[in-house]
């Protein structure tokens, strides 16, 4: 089984118990996280997996540590500035694949939910939602258009570094 195959079924397992464990207990403890930390789950991630369920919630969660990953190979290796992982032409890729690679293993309308209820903090900036959100959409776009991941990833890297991202930088 592909190193891919055990992580997604390893996240379905461990998204189950996190949704669980979020939906008993979703009032933060302790000091607050930062407004726009990736990763970190929000209510509206909370809210995410409860309406797509607790597998489906794993698999986008390694989805999106999947299009992380590559967000900072492409970064290490130059084909995006080291200051693009905020805001700018990584940061869209990133959003862009995560979104892409959902498509393909929870499917477009799941998709949509979690990136979606991912947005919806109200503390939010504006201006990078609106960048998350049509970065994410483009990505769902090409997960249809291109079933295999490579393509999409390629996809999602000419789209960023063409311009056809958002970028706020």
């Amino acid at each position: 089984m592909g190193s891919h195959a055990v992580r997604v079924i390893t996240s379905a397992v461990v998204g189950a118990v996190t949704a669980a464990i979020w939906a008993a207990a979703p009032v933060q403890a302790g000091p607050a996280a930062p407004a726009h930390e990736e990763g970190y789950p929000s209510n509206g991630d909370i809210i995410g997996c409860l309406i797509i369920g607790p597998f489906d919630c794993g698999i986008a969660q390694a989805n999106a540590r999947d299009a992380e990953e590559v967000a900072n190979e492409l970064v290490a290796n130059g084909v995006f500035p080291g200051d693009s992982l905020h805001n700018g032409k990584a940061d869209a890729f990133r959003h862009c694949y995560w979104n892409a690679l959902m498509v393909h293993y929870i499917d477009a309308q799941q998709a949509k939910i979690v990136a979606d209820r991912h947005e919806a903090d109200p503390g939010l900036p504006q201006d990078e939602v609106g960048m998350d959100l049509h970065n994410n959409a483009a990505g769902r776009d090409i997960g249809v258009r291109e079933p295999i991941d490579i393509n999409a990833q390629d996809e999602c890297k000419w789209s960023a570094l063409d311009g056809r991202l958002a970028t706020l930088r």
